[in-house]
């Protein structure tokens, strides 16, 4: 009964590598800085917003009017805010780098942005972002994240360097690499950045469903406190634009790991019951046997014995069948372990802290269960103790 109970609660509370593996993961830098951002998406799905001029001044009036709002200090729009889209990718060559060997594209992540974007997000570049000079007519230009300059030119300086859309053969224009910016976890915070680039809406071209929708705000103070304000704004310029999906960048993080906290709760809630109702058991089981033997330990106190050698006596015959129990317990944690190893994050299925403790948190339990019972037969009088059972 005991090793049954053991191995149960052992497979159970192993589980608690769920909750240091989200911790490990609430620790992750999502790439950019959450605090202090607004973001709203802005739909320009109607007929007046059709043509690629009638968007580009939507985006360049809204963000004019709602950078100089009070409390504001910069704005950008973006074709997907991360972790909030799992596609937009788009075939890609170097001039020179891993695609040049067979000339096929690699297809990173690839968003459109505005100027001020990445310095609203508070995503590091290195080189320059984008300003208000990256227009048609100029030399065009992207900015690439870490990874896609490791995943390109690894060991080099990526700016300077020059990429297209699609074939080394295609009538796409070349692209200069005018900065490297810090990695975002576009799909989440448990995913591990992919390659990406940007290109400046002001020189994108007309690409419909890639075109900028989400607009973001940094402010010192309060975010939600501007919605009123920025809304008010863009109302003024086109008030049958709906705004939606209005959210703090905390929010959007916390969304990310969403899933991940709930199965955490869920998961943590039954291991903790197991490891009581198994701790309770064993306790009770043990305290119960060596209870019974108060007419014995009785005896051998009469006949000499002292308080430490029967202490010791009744730890170690307590102590075998709870190492056989953990024991087994421990075997089927490992056969077991693989069932969630796909919700871990940071730590293996078999981690050994968290057999550790388990193994601890149960060996406490024998300790005390041991103990009380045999400490309160050693108060008992012999004579007493041999007439009980």
């Amino acid at each position: 009964m005991l090793a049954a109970s053991l191995l149960y609660d052992v497979y159970e509370i192993r589980n608690d590598s769920p909750f240091r593996s989200f911790a490990l993961l609430t620790d992750v830098d999502p790439g950019f800085r959450s605090e202090g951002l607004l973001s709203m998406r802005v739909d320009l799905s109607n007929q007046r917003y059709r043509q690629l001029e009638a968007r580009i001044g939507f985006y360049d009036e809204v963000l004019e009017r709602v950078s100089g709002l009070p409390g504001i200090d910069s704005a950008g729009m973006i074709t997907f805010l991360p972790m909030r889209f799992g596609g937009g990718s788009t075939g890609v060559t170097a001039e020179e780098g891993a695609s040049s060997e067979d000339g096929e594209p690699v297809y990173p992540v690839f968003r459109i942005v505005s100027p001020g974007y990445l310095e609203t997000m508070g995503i590091p570049v290195r080189g320059r972002a984008f300003d208000n000079h990256d227009r048609m007519g100029a030399l065009p230009v992207a900015v690439v994240n870490e990874a896609f300059a490791r995943t390109f030119w690894p060991g080099e300086n990526a700016v300077g360097k020059r990429i297209k859309n699609g074939r080394r053969d295609s009538g796409a224009p070349w692209m200069t690499v005018i900065g490297v910016a810090g990695d975002v976890h576009q799909f989440g915070m448990e995913s591990s950045p992919r390659p990406e680039f940007y290109v400046s809406y002001l020189q994108s071209g007309d690409r419909g469903f890639f075109m900028p929708r989400d607009l973001v705000v940094r402010t010192a103070g309060d975010p939600r406190s501007l919605v009123a304000m920025v809304r008010a704004e863009i109302r003024a310029i086109d008030a049958e634009v709906p705004l939606v999906d209005i959210m703090t960048g905390n929010d959007i993080v916390a969304a990310s790991v969403a899933q991940r906290r709930f199965n955490t709760l869920l998961i943590g809630s039954f291991a903790g019951i197991a490891l009581l109702l198994a701790m309770v058991g064993t306790y009770g089981v043990v305290s119960h046997a060596v209870a019974r033997r108060t007419r014995e330990i009785g005896v051998r106190v009469a006949l000499g014995a002292s308080a430490p050698a029967i202490l010791r006596m009744v730890l170690i015959q307590a102590a075998k069948p709870a190492v056989c129990g953990i024991a087994f317990g421990l075997a089927g944690a490992l056969v077991a372990g693989n069932l969630i190893a796909t919700q871990l994050y940071g730590v293996t299925a078999f981690d050994a802290a968290t057999f550790i403790a388990v193994t601890l948190a149960l060996g406490g339990a024998v300790l005390l269960a041991t103990l009380i019972p045999a400490r309160r037969s050693l108060r008992v009088e012999p004579i007493v103790a041999m007439r009980s059972g």
